[in-house]
Formats: C-alpha cells, sequence, structure tokens
C-alpha cells in the first residue's frame, strides 16, 4: 500500500473544508435575500432591512443586495443613499436591468437627463425590446424639452408593452393641453390592456381636470375609493379636485366620513382640522379638535394642534397655556420636548429671548441632542453674529440626522457669514443631493455662488431653481444678474424680456432690463425701461433710485432733480421721491436745502420711517443735536416699534450723559428685535454707569452669545463686564481677542491696562494706560486711567 504525503492530504482537506464554507455561505446569502423579498412584499421593511444586511456581510459586492437595499432607503426618502446604492448595483452588474431603469427615473428627477438616457440605452443594448428602457427615454426626453423624441419613444415602448404606464403617461403630458381627446383615446388604449391599473386612471382624471370636465374627474375618482377604500392618496387627491371647484361643503364631508370610518387615526383627525383652518373658520377647526381630545385626551398630537390653531388666531396666551399643560401632564414626553420647543418660538415672535433661552435650557437639559432646539440655538447665534456657535450646533445635528437638510442649510448660512464660502456652498451641494428640487437650497447656493464670484455655478443653479418652479420671480432676477455678472448681457437681456413680455412678470422684466442695460451702460435705453417701470408701479423705490442713478451717469442732474419733484407732486403719499430728492442735494453739499426735502418727506409721508432717520442724521451731521433727537421722537410716534429710531434716540441720549433715559430707549428696542448695537451699548451703560451685581449679569446675559464672535468691539464689552465682576483673567483673555481682531480703540487699550491693575500685573498695566492716555483722546474713564498711573 503506497504510503500517502501528509502534507497534500492536509492541503486536499483545507481545500474540501473551504469549499464547503464558501458553499454554505452562498446558499445563507440566498436564504437571506429571498426572505429579505418576501418581507418587502409583504410590507415587513424592517424585517427586509435586516435580512438584506445580513446578505450583504456574507458578500458586500452582490448586486442584487445593494438593489434591494436600494428599493428600502427609496422607501425612507433617502434620496443620496439609495443613489448610491444603484449606482454601485450597476456598477457589480452591468447587466442589473432594473437598477438602471430605477436610477434612471430618480436621475431625471434630479434633472440629470443625459445621464439617465445612458442608463436606458445600456439597458437597451442588452434588450432592445424593454419598453420600460424606451419609456426611461421618453421621460428623459420630455423634460428634457423635446416632445418630438419624447413621443417616439413613448410609441416605441407601447408597440413593445401595450399600456406601458410610464409611456402613457408621457404621451399624456405631451398630449393633454394640445390634443385631450387623443391623450384620452391613449389612456384608454392602456386600460383595456391593464383594466386595474390605479395609475392610469389617476392619468385619465389629470386630462378631465385640465379640459374642466370635474363631474368626470369625481366620478372616476369615487370608482377608485370604491375599488381601493384603504388608499387614502384617492381620498386626498378626490379631496383636492373637489376644493379646488368651489365644492368645499363636499370635500368636507368626505374627510369626515374617513374620520369617522377611522377613529382612533390621529392623522385623519389632523388632516379634517387643517382643512377646515384654510377653509371654513379657524374656530370651526378648534372646536372639532376640542370634540375629538374630549373623546380622546392621550392623543397628544391633538392638542398640538388646537395650541397652533390658537397662535393662528393670535390668540398667544390660549396657545401658551395648551402648550404648557402638556408640559404638565407629562414632562419628559415627547410631546413635552415638541411644546417646549413651539414654545421657544412663540417667545421668540413676542421678543421675549430670555424665555426663550430658559425654555431652550429645559429642552437641551433632557435631551443634550434635540435637533429643534440646537437649530434654534444655531438661527439665534447668526442673529448675533456668532457663526462659530451656529456651526457647531449645526455640526450637532447632522452627527444625528446627516440627511437634515434644515441644518446643512443653516450651516452653510454660518460658514458664509464665517467667510468660509467654500465651505458653504459645499453644504448648499450636499442639501440639494438630498433633496434636488429645494428651492430655498437653490436660491441661497445660487446667492452664495454669485457673491462669491462663481458666475457659472449661479447661472446654473439660477436657471435649475426656475425648472423646478418658473414663478419663481426670485430665480429670475438671480438669473438675469449673474448673466450680467459673467458678461453675458445679450442673455440677460433674453431672460429680463422674456419677463416682461409677460403679464405677470411685466414690470420685473422692465425693471431688470432697465438695471442690464444700465450695466451695459446703454444709458438712453435705460432710463426708457426704468422710466417704464415707474410708470408702471410708481411706488418702486429701487426702479426711482437706479433711473435718478442713470440721469447722474448721462450727466443730466438737472433732470433727475425734475423727474423727482414731478413724481413727488403726483404722487405725494409716497416719499421716496421726495427722499431721493434729499440725498442728491445732500450730495451737492446742500445741507438746508436737503434737510427741507426730507422735512416734507415726513410731512407727506408719515409712513416711510426713514425719513425721519434721514432728517435726524442730516441734523446731527449738522450739529443739531437736539433737533435730531426730535425728528427720531417725531418719526417713534409714528412708529413707535421701529429699532432703528429707539437705538439712534438712545444714543443721543448716551451721548448726552442721560444714561437711565438712554437705558430706557435700548431696552424698548431690544423688546421688538434683537438689535446687536443695542445690546452692546446697553451692556456698556450697565457696566459704566450702573453696575450694580444684578445689572451686570444682566450685561453678560445680552452679551453672552458673542463669546466666539471676531467683532472686536463686543468682545472688548464682554472684556470690561469681566472687569466689572472682579475676573482679571477673564476680563485679559476678551480684550487682548478684540485687539487681536483688529480693535483699536484707545478706550480698549484702557480697558486692557486696568484688567492688568485687577489681575496684579502693574508692569504690563503700564504701556497699555499710557498708550490710552497719551493718544490726548477723550474717552470714558481718562480720569481714573490717569489717576491709576499715578500709583504704579
Amino acid at each position: 500500500m503506497m504510503r500517502r504525503n501528509p502534507g497534500i492530504w492536509l492541503l486536499t482537506l483545507a481545500l474540501v473544508t473551504s469549499f464547503a464554507g464558501c458553499t454554505g455561505s452562498v446558499e445563507r446569502q440566498k436564504e437571506y435575500l429571498s426572505r429579505a423579498y418576501d418581507h418587502y412584499a409583504a410590507g415587513r421593511y424592517d424585517k427586509a432591512r435586516v435580512d438584506v444586511r445580513n446578505a450583504l456581510q456574507i458578500d458586500g459586492d452582490h448586486a442584487e443586495a445593494r438593489y434591494l437595499y436600494a428599493l428600502l432607503l427609496e422607501r425612507e426618502q433617502n434620496w443620496r443613499e439609495m443613489l448610491a446604492h444603484l449606482r454601485l448595483a450597476t456598477e457589480l452588474d452591468p447587466s442589473h436591468m432594473r437598477a438602471r431603469i430605477k436610477l434612471g427615473s430618480h436621475l431625471i428627477a434630479n434633472h440629470a437627463f443625459e445621464e439617465a438616457i445612458e442608463q436606458a440605452d445600456a439597458v437597451l443594448a442588452q434588450d432592445p425590446a424593454h419598453a420600460e428602457a424606451h419609456a426611461l427615454r421618453a421621460a428623459a426626453y420630455f423634460k428634457r424639452g423635446d416632445a418630438e423624441k419624447a413621443t417616439a419613444s413613448a410609441e416605441t415602448a407601447l408597440r413593445h408593452q401595450p399600456g406601458n404606464v410610464s409611456a402613457v403617461a408621457v404621451l399624456t403630458q405631451v398630449y393633454k393641453t394640445r390634443d385631450p381627446q387623443l391623450a384620452l383615446s391613449i389612456i384608454r388604449q392602456g386600460i383595456q390592456q391593464q383594466t386595474e391599473s390605479a395609475a392610469l386612471k389617476l392619468l385619465e382624471i389629470s386630462v378631465h381636470e385640465a379640459t374642466g370636465d370635474v363631474g368626470t374627474a369625481a366620478r372616476i375618482y369615487r370608482n377608485l375609493i370604491s375599488a381601493y377604500p384603504e388608499n387614502l392618496y384617492y381620498y386626498f387627491r378626490y379631496v383636492t379636485l373637489l376644493e379646488a371647484n368651489g365644492r368645499g361643503h363636499e370635500a368636507e364631508q368626505v374627510i369626515r366620513q374617513i374620520v369617522n370610518a377611522r377613529p382612533h387615526d390621529v392623522e385623519l383627525k389632523l388632516w379634517l382640522a387643517q382643512y377646515l383652518v384654510n377653509h371654513r373658520n379657524p374656530r370651526v377647526a378648534e372646536a372639532t379638535l376640542l370634540s375629538f381630545i374630549e373623546r380622546d385626551p392621550d392623543q397628544t398630537e391633538l392638542r398640538l394642534a388646537l395650541a397652533e390653531v390658537q397662535v393662528a388666531q393670535r390668540r398667544r396666551d390660549q396657545a401658551r397655556a395648551t402648550y404648557r399643560q402638556l408640559v404638565a401632564d407629562d414632562p419628559t414626553s415627547d410631546s413635552a420636548q415638541q411644546a417646549r420647543n413651539e414654545l421657544v418660538r412663540l417667545e421668540l415672535s413676542s421678543g421675549n429671548r430670555d424665555q426663550a433661552e430658559e425654555l431652550l435650557g429645559q429642552i437641551l437639559g433632557l435631551e443634550p441632542e434635540n435637533p429643534q432646539a440646537l437649530l434654534t440655538r444655531a438661527e439665534l447665534a447668526l442673529e448675533s453674529d456668532d457663526p462659530e456657535t451656529a456651526i457647531a450646533q449645526a455640526r450637532s445635528v447632522l452627527r444625528n440626522e446627516p440627511e437634515s437638510v434644515a441644518a446643512l442649510l443653516l450651516l452653510a448660512r454660518a460658514h458664509e457669514r464665517d467667510g468660509s464660502i467654500d465651505l458653504a456652498l459645499d453644504n448648499y451641494r450636499q442639501a440639494l443631493a438630498i433633496e434636488p428640487d429645494n428651492e430655498t437650497a437653490l436660491i441661497a447656493l445660487t446667492e452664495a455662488a454669485l457673491g462669491h464670484g462663481d458666475l457659472d455655478m449661479a447661472v446654473e443653479m439660477a436657471a435649475w431653481a426656475l425648472r423646478v418652479n418658473p414663478e419663481n420671480t426670485q430665480a429670475s432676477r438671480l438669473l438675469v444678474a449673474a448673466y450680467a455678472e459673467r458678461g453675458d448681457l445679450e442673455e440677460a437681456i433674453g431672460q429680463a424680456d422674456h419677463l416682461a413680455r409677460q403679464e405677470q412678470t411685466r414690470l420685473l422684466g422692465t425693471y431688470l432690463l432697465g438695471r442690464v442695460y444700465q450695466k451695459q451702460r446703454n444709458y438712453p435705453a435705460a432710463a426708457e425701461m426704468l422710466e417704464k417701470a415707474v410708470a408702471l408701479e410708481p411706488g418702486l423705490a429701487e426702479a426711482l433710485r437706479a433711473l435718478v442713478e442713470v440721469y447722474v451717469a448721462m450727466d443730466q442732474r438737472g433732470k433727475a432733480i425734475a423727474f423727482l419733484g414731478s413724481h413727488a407732486e403726483r404722487h405725494p403719499e409716497q416719499g421716496q421721491a421726495t427722499l431721493l430728492l434729499g440725498d442728491l442735494h445732500a450730495q451737492d453739499g446742500d445741507l438746508d436745502l436737503a434737510s427741507s426735502q426730507y422735512q416734507r418727506a415726513v410731512e407727506r409721508s408719515p409712513q416711510v420711517s426713514s425719513g425721519y432717520l434721514l432728517l435726524g442724521d442730516l441734523r446731527y451731521q449738522q450739529g443739531n443735536v437736539s433737533g435730531a433727537y426730535a425728528a427720531y421722537l417725531d418719526g417713534l410716534k409714528t412708529h413707535p416699534e421701529d429699532p432703528g429710531l429707539l437705538v439712534r434716540a438712545a444714543q443721543i441720549q448716551e451721548v448726552q450723559g442721560n444714561h437711565r433715559e438712554a437705558i430706557a430707549l435700548y431696552e424698548t428696542a431690544l423688546t421688538y428685535r434683537d438689535v446687536v448695537v443695542a445690546r452692546n451699548n446697553l451692556a456698556m451703560l450697565y457696566a459704566d454707569h450702573l453696575p450694580t451685581d444684578e445689572n451686570l449679569h444682566k450685561a453678560m446675559s445680552l452679551m453672552r452669545p458673542y463669546g466666539s464672535t471676531n467683532r472686536p468691539e463686543l468682545l472688548d464689552t464682554i472684556g470690561w463686564i469681566y472687569y466689572r465682576l472682579g475676573d482679571g483673567a477673564q476680563a485679559i483673555r476678551y480684550i487682548k481677542a478684540a485687539l487681536r481682531k483688529g480693535g483699536d480703540d484707545v478706550e480698549m487699550r484702557y480697558h486692557l491696562g486696568m484688567a492688568y491693575v485687577l489681575n496684579g500685573q502693574p508692569e504690563q498695566a503700564r504701556p497699555e494706560l499710557l498708550a490710552a492716555v497719551g493718544s490726548r483722546q477723550r474717552f470714558h474713564g481718562l480720569e481714573e486711567a490717569r489717576a491709576q498711573l499715578d500709583t504704579i
């Protein structure tokens, strides 16, 4: 008997074992994937997710598992991850046609039409008769604006698969208004092939709606509801149809019918309440919610909705009581947290920032990463010119919710404020990757790109926003501006002219044409368009101002003055022309004539608060302090909540040494709007003139949001408050930061010197105090600085 080689025997055993293990893994993966599809088909999506993840743990390069995972992500509306998995599935298996079709349909939603066509072509290279691929091409062509190619591709799809819903949908869009009878014929042919297709029946409804045949559309909806009584979408569409055609009573009855059939469905009750708010009366909505709450008081969503209705009716005290009761009933519940967040919004809208901050502290004390509270804090930080804090708060939200578009947009704004434009642009792009048609993100990215000088991106984003919503006038304005800045003046003129030719945007288009001609230095054409804009809307201040600029550029200052004078006589109630006349006289150095025009403006148009500001500022410039103060006070009689007038009046009182009066005015200004200069000046008044413990802590509360700002005057104020509180080390830290960040005020040197004295560092104090005293400038604390120098 031949002796076996033990090494060969062991190697053979290892290969057999390895093969057996590999075979077992493949079988387990197939089992996981099969079970995942069963769960998916049955609507057990959480279980499907578990099984598909198990399959991917065995082989992460399994294309079918990636495809199924993408379907699950689609249900969660996690668009970015879904697209990534679909792309990976097509890379792992280029022959995976379902993944390509699904990817192509989402690429169309992202306006990536050429790439969608590429996916369709890749499928057709494998199967030239693939109806869905032809339909995908049709949809991409239609969205791209090529109706001829869209029609041809859709008809090809129907030849290969009569009744293909996607192809019928494209042809319906092509013919709905051009030839509605043909559109209906195509849809009915599809229904003959697929008698139970609800999607085709919805297309049929859309054509009847477009032609005004509401009765037929309503009948088809009723048939759908009868066939699918559990599908609330059909109820919603039916109600929308009834609403749009003045049949509100029927719409309300339909909703009440569903609510009565499902008495425990909170969402339906909320829908009814919202409908009543929008189409009946908030009082009716409130009474309906109260009746629901009486029957089921544990449905806290209804009580939250009740408070919203109360807020909508400006009954804020009742809303506060409703929210506070929710908090009192179960302080640690999700509903209580939501109620606190709504209370924060209420307090902020009422100017009660301290109460809002206290509530935010309660929310974050219970839930340190509550996203709504963190985003509110970020917003408050931005309002306080503290982008660093805003960035930190927004990032905290994104750590737990990386798909939060609200957090990404806020983070982008904070980076813009901080000067990090590239980071801002990147955050805007991330937001659009998640929600490609988010108009807020598109407009913000356009504005950021325009401000940063990335004009190609600005044009692309503004055009994208207009594709999403052709009625978006802000996008139109930005597109014209981007073209003009890029030097594509003909494109800018074309876009503006397109707006000027449409009734609803004629004024905007005419004004924009004037501005583009102005940039082109075609001043006669600019003047013609701007004159037309002013004729269309005499109160359009920016058109008036631009027209004056054009006249001045043409060396027709006299014509500008004559035009403004004539305009002011024809429209004495507006005031803008008179104010512009005052501005021209002020530029010419004729301050008396400018003053008389501002005076005339406030007499004729007391509703324009800027007239009082301009009049007061001019008087102050002339050395007439009491006259300036009188102008601000006159303005406050008509505009008692105007922060600009309140702050100006406070500054006059401060200059005159009337510190208590100044404090009262600053405090009043802050009840109406969070004005940074009011906070800063009020805090310094507390610190320098009323430095009680209570006032110093008030001052620190006012300045706390600016702890990481780059503005030297705010850092200096914080440091000086620390000095008054007896904390020399913190005072030195903040005042040195103020000087490091560009502060060159001699008072800051005095503050730093006194902080060094407090901290027991006379050697460092002396040069600072000498610099302050030696400047020969007057400042608060000059005598104290001199006295201190005599002692060190």
